[in-house]
């Protein structure tokens, strides 16, 4: 609440406002504010010519902090635990996706900075620069769906599946690297030919998804 009353009491042009946007709430005003803090200051600042810009660069640069950090908290374990690197990535996003959705209305400007965002360290984090690989990524994230979708005593059912491959699709989407599609259809592969699918149906759906993404 100090940073919202710190912005909100500076004084000056709307020019010299937004200027000083970034000076009175810090680089860290997403931690400090509640959701409904953060939702004034979006009312208050879209008032302000440029205020916005200045408000939707520091909440990219907060949220590729936090994805950084997040996965780097993971350590060395999440390079052979697809399922601990994808839901690590997922529990970030949901997280600033519904700080975008409740705080800032859904603004367009704002989920396209979550996406920046998340696009950024999904693709270059520490697990790839620990493999050294920058395909480490997409090569978990088709690891995680060859464990959902192969025959196992722990095969959730088929609602809670399709679920959980919806949420996979929100990682697919900021891969850059294609060869996301290549490790998959080579799981795809195996699973068919060893006879090792949970669900004709789930596999069906899972390439129908993945059709409509490229």
């Amino acid at each position: 609440m100090e940073a919202y009353m710190m912005w909100n009491t500076c004084e000056g042009t709307e020019a010299n406002q937004a200027g000083q946007l970034q000076c009175c709430i810090g680089k860290d005003f997403v931690q400090m504010l509640s959701h409904r803090d953060l939702g004034r200051m979006y009312s208050l600042v879209s008032k302000i010519q440029d205020g916005l810009g200045e408000l939707r660069n520091l909440l990219e640069s907060h949220i590729f902090s936090q994805g950084l950090t997040a996965i780097e908290k993971c350590g060395e374990a999440a390079l052979n635990d697809p399922k601990m690197y994808v839901s690590t990535i997922l529990d970030v996003h949901k997280k600033y996706n519904a700080l975008v959705l409740s705080a800032f209305n859904n603004d367009a400007g704002f989920v396209a900075a979550l996406d920046k965002a998340c696009g950024k360290f999904i693709n270059n984090n520490a697990v790839t620069k620990m493999a050294n690989l920058s395909s480490k990524s997409p090569e978990l994230l088709a690891r995680y769906c060859d464990i959902l979708l192969k025959k196992s005593s722990k095969n959730p059912e088929e609602a809670e599946l399709e679920d959980t491959l919806n949420q996979v699709m929100i990682v697919f989407k900021y891969i850059e690297d294609k060869d996301v599609f290549q490790f998959y259809s080579k799981m795809l592969d195996k699973r068919l030919v060893q006879h090792m699918s949970a669900s004709d149906d789930a596999e069906a759906s899972m390439i129908s998804k993945l059709k409509g993404s490229s």
